[in-house]
């Protein structure tokens, strides 16, 4: 029987780090997302895997990539996935700020942007690490 990892925690080290940055500039890069600042932090001052705060006007984006994770052991795969989540959210960043701005509540956006990623992590995604040979 395989072990569960859902109370375990993983301590992520500088190689990870430096493969989210990198996973995320390719994604940021493929989609064109060329008219922002992407400033990276590495810490625990979040409880997620990662986050992204970003400024419209400013077009500044800053990504937070959390160096504990709990439950979800940090492999070269799991980091890019991340990393891919991150960057597709920046893709919709747009669309989910102006939402919120409207009747729509925030988690409902929230949710609906986030089964479009998830959609084009089992697609899109998947497909590229294949072709990339899951490097």
């Amino acid at each position: 029987m395989k072990k569960s990892n859902i109370n375990k925690k993983f301590k992520l080290k500088d190689k990870h780090f430096n493969i989210f940055v990198d996973e995320f500039n390719y994604w940021a890069n493929k989609y064109s997302l060329n008219n922002w600042e992407f400033c990276f932090n590495f810490g625990t001052d979040y409880d997620t895997r990662a986050y992204i705060y970003r400024d419209h006007v400013s077009r500044i984006c800053l990504i937070f990539l959390n160096n504990e994770w709990e439950g979800t052991k940090p492999t070269k795969r799991n980091i890019r996935l991340v990393a891919y989540h991150e960057a597709t959210e920046m893709l919709l960043s747009k669309i989910n700020d102006l939402a919120s701005s409207r009747s729509v509540s925030k988690d409902e956006l929230e949710e609906a942007i986030h089964v479009v990623i998830r959609t084009l992590e089992n697609t899109h995604w998947n497909l590229d690490m294949q072709l990339r040979k899951g490097k």
